[in-house]
């Protein structure tokens, strides 16, 4: 039935003029693929600033990780200090206890 149709319709010279212009016609379908490729677009960039935004705050928190890091390193070896004079007063106190003795 199409067929017959279009044997009929394809010597008119509209139908030529018609399917010549067709294809620059704008379809809805192609408009609809125009706006979300935008808004990908939009969302695209975006992500990427919040992409940076978030590589900033991690190097900020690793910073400060590394921070704390060497904090903790640096007590630790305190707390050894500490530890080693505590054990010498408490062998002097000791000698002293045994001297007393």
């Amino acid at each position: 039935l199409n067929v017959r149709k279009y044997l009929a319709l394809r010597k008119w010279p509209w139908w030529f003029v018609y399917n010549s212009v067709r294809v620059l016609i704008p379809t809805k379908q192609q408009d609809d693929l125009h706006v979300k490729i935008n808004s990908l677009s939009k969302e695209k960039e975006d992500l990427e600033g919040e992409n940076g935004k978030l590589k900033e705050e991690k190097a900020a928190l690793e910073g400060e990780r590394d921070g704390f890091i060497s904090q903790i390193k640096n007590l630790e070896a305190d707390i050894g200090a500490c530890n080693e004079q505590i054990d010498r007063l408490a062998a002097k106190n000791e000698e002293a206890l045994n001297d007393v003795i």
